[in-house]
């Protein structure tokens, strides 16, 4: 069996730690953007982001929930948790368990979230799912980031003009949305190439369960996961910065993963494109 401590990669733009086991445990967290994705497994370092959102609610994505709020609890930290609308009332009614049981007052708000819908879940960042496609329902997540920016045609005026053009109700800021982060796990791989958003984000997170020949794409894709076959043959597709790849299967241990991965992948995703969180 793998080891379960918690793996820190870093992209030019993230820090994400986590561990990623397919069928045994996945929590990854991101601090820049005050999220956890997943909780079937919980550290004390990787419980700091009071948003945590669910992919779906197989136990090696949701078994460390308790972890992580008694954590939050200790701190006398809130936590918000996100997961699709039709499941919501579901996961609240965990937490009221856990409050319950464990005859503790934890401060945790529960929030459903639609297919197409984006929430406002910190300072200037926004989240919201889309469909993936697994056993259960499931949703992959996009994370962006909202500035406003000043309009091109005011770039180089001095900061009295542009005080002034404010004064006279002139628009002169314009929204711009960058596409941070993508998380896809637990899917058919036509789910996340479905989605421009996920193949564009800056970075995207996604699962790779079988590596090696000794699972076929058909196998994988009847179990609704990702092999690495099916990522190769589309890999002009990811348009990203940077890839991580996760939730490898518990059948090969690290070295194998690494080897085959390197072996595989186009040459050019290996020259700071291509990270792994094993």
């Amino acid at each position: 069996m793998r080891d379960l401590t918690p793996i820190t990669v870093e992209t030019p733009r993230f820090k994400i730690e986590g561990i990623s086991v397919g069928g045994m445990c996945t929590s990854i967290s991101v601090p820049a953007l005050n999220v956890v994705l997943d909780a079937g497994i919980s550290a004390p370092s990787m419980a700091k982001g009071n948003s945590l959102f669910f992919s779906h609610f197989h136990l090696d994505h949701v078994g460390g929930l308790g972890t992580y709020l008694g954590i939050r609890d200790l701190r006398r930290n809130s936590s918000n948790l996100y997961c699709l609308e039709g499941q919501s009332r579901a996961c609240a009614d965990l937490v009221s368990s856990f409050r319950s049981l464990s005859e503790t007052d934890l401060k945790v708000a529960v929030h459903g979230v639609g297919f197409g819908e984006s929430v406002k879940y910190d300072t200037g960042l926004y989240a919201k799912p889309f469909r993936t496609l697994h056993r259960v329902p499931s949703a992959g997540w996009l994370f962006s980031r909202k500035k406003n920016k000043l309009k091109p045609e005011f770039m180089g005026m001095n900061h009295k003009d542009i005080a002034n053009l404010r004064k006279s109700g002139t628009a002169i800021t314009e929204t711009v949305i960058s596409n941070e982060l993508a998380y896809a796990t637990d899917t058919k791989l036509e789910a996340v190439l479905a989605c421009e958003e996920a193949l564009t984000a800056d970075t995207l997170i996604l699962e790779c369960t079988y590596v090696c020949k000794d699972f076929t794409v058909a196998e994988a894709r009847n179990r609704c996961h990702v092999h690495l076959d099916e990522i190769i043959m589309n890999a002009e597709k990811f348009q990203n910065q940077n890839i991580v790849l996760m939730h490898f299967s518990n059948r090969y241990d690290r070295d194998t993963i690494i080897k085959t991965v390197s072996k595989r992948v186009p040459a050019e995703w290996l020259h700071g494109k291509l990270q792994w969180l094993v």
